[in-house]
């Protein structure tokens, strides 16, 4: 077979030999998978690229979807662990980025719940002898930390513990049909995204907390799915309930935006490789939100930079 003249545009190999590109659109064995023309990940290269360059492939993470190594995925393969991975030459998208999916925090976005949890929790705990402040359970919210922890040294069993949790979430359900929960806005500015973007709801709610929320409203369907705290191993600060939100929708991180309230939930959201817009919540406004991609004052606001930039 011919060879095609040398590509003006080709870099040195690592092993010091310079690319040719040839008439089949293959590279030389040589050329690493980060020169590829486009610069973009490997595993959107398509096959005859990978198997050119096994040889010299660095970046070989398992992928969690097909079982194989990177280097032999194909341009079919949308594994958001490997394709997060294998791209370590990439930047951080940029706040005109066009996300084309947007993956929600619950409480504190989308409803008002966040106070009356912390209500019940005091209540309950007050009655086995602790008194916890609010500033002291942001800081353990932001951790992921329990406050019942703080119940054992005043003498409180496991029985003691769990007869405590059972009382607080039994209550926390009456606060949350006794008590307005409503965010004016949130189901006309989801109707107009799910127009354009992909959403989801990712939330560490339990499903009977968030069942009772939904009972009489109509957010659940303006969404492609919802994950509650049983479809994921570790909670919020932990990106797992990101990352499973990610591998559903089977897209890498780079195109979606998440949507959190706390620190707790943009630690979780930056540690999936996901930009985080955060709402401004009174309840959590004195958190730490400098790693956010954007600060702003509503859902309503979020909604208007993701649209004016994909209908640009």
């Amino acid at each position: 077979m011919r060879r095609a003249p040398l590509d003006p545009t080709s870099r040195r190999s690592g092993r010091g030999s310079t690319s040719r590109t040839w008439r089949t659109g293959r590279r030389s064995p040589g050329i690493r998978a980060a020169s590829c023309a486009t610069r973009s990940c490997a595993l959107h290269c398509g096959t005859s690229l990978h198997r050119a360059t096994r040889r010299s492939w660095r970046w070989t993470p398992r992928c969690a979807r097909r079982g194989h190594t990177a280097s032999r995925c194909t341009r079919r393969c949308r594994c958001p662990t490997a394709y997060a991975t294998t791209r370590p030459w990439s930047k951080r998208p940029g706040p005109l980025t066009r996300y084309t999916h947007i993956l929600l925090d619950h409480d504190g976005v989308l409803v008002d719940t966040e106070p009356l949890y912390y209500r019940a929790t005091r209540e309950c705990l007050a009655e086995l002898g602790v008194a916890l402040d609010l500033p002291e359970y942001l800081d353990l919210m932001v951790d992921g930390a329990s406050a019942w922890e703080r119940a054992r040294p005043l003498g409180a069993t496991d029985a003691d513990i769990d007869r405590g949790r059972r009382r607080r979430n039994a209550l926390y359900r009456e606060l949350l049909v006794s008590e307005p929960i409503g965010i004016e806005g949130v189901e006309e500015v989801l109707d107009e995204l799910r127009r354009h973007c992909r959403l989801a709801i990712v939330t560490t709610s339990l499903p009977e907390d968030f069942a009772v929320i939904h009972r009489d409203r109509n957010i659940v369907p303006l969404v492609d799915f919802v994950l509650t705290r049983e479809a994921y191993r570790r909670s919020k600060p932990h990106p797992d309930p990101y990352l499973a939100a990610l591998a559903r929708f089977g897209i890498g991180p780079e195109a979606a935006l998440a949507v959190e309230d706390s620190e707790r939930g943009l630690r979780a959201a930056v540690a999936a490789g996901l930009d985080c817009a955060t709402v401004h919540h009174p309840f959590t406004a004195s958190q730490d939100f400098s790693l956010a991609t954007w600060r702003v004052g509503s859902l309503a606001e979020v909604a208007e930079r993701v649209l004016s930039e994909l209908t640009a």
